[in-house]
């Protein structure tokens, strides 16, 4: 399955239209993925039924928000009410989701951002070396 999604991701990279691109997972699970294209820095964020390609500053940007929103009281109706709005990279489009996707959502951001930067720490080490820690 992760390698048909990674196919599947070739083709909606924002900056290589045609070439191929590599890709790094930082996440896989039922719900999701986070995948990060080491040819243009791009992350392919996939959550429940939503994708979004977004630069790195997004993706902190993204994190940041998601953290400050499982911080804040539960002021739900219901356990299913989508009662959780997330500001995207884009002004007008906001991500709605119930606590329990919330939870899900900040957790899945959370392993790809620590996974990023262990990866990242890698590479600083292996600097010169020929190995950049993300293939």
């Amino acid at each position: 399955m992760r390698d048909k999604i990674t196919n599947e991701l070739r083709q909606f990279c924002p900056v290589h239209f045609f070439m191929p691109c590599t890709f790094q997972t930082l996440f896989f699970s039922d719900e999701g993925f986070v995948a990060r294209c080491s040819s243009c820095g791009h992350f392919h964020v996939a959550f429940m039924s939503f994708m979004f390609i977004i630069p790195e500053t997004a993706f902190f940007e993204l994190h940041r928000q998601t953290m400050f929103r499982v911080n804040e009281a539960d002021y739900s109706f219901s356990e299913n009410s989508k009662s959780v709005m997330i500001p995207t990279h884009t002004k007008s489009a906001f991500i709605m989701l119930t606590r329990n996707e919330l939870l899900l959502f900040f957790n899945m951001l959370e392993e790809a951002d620590n996974e990023y930067r262990a990866l990242s720490m890698i590479r600083l080490f292996n600097k010169g070396t020929g190995h950049d820690g993300y293939e």
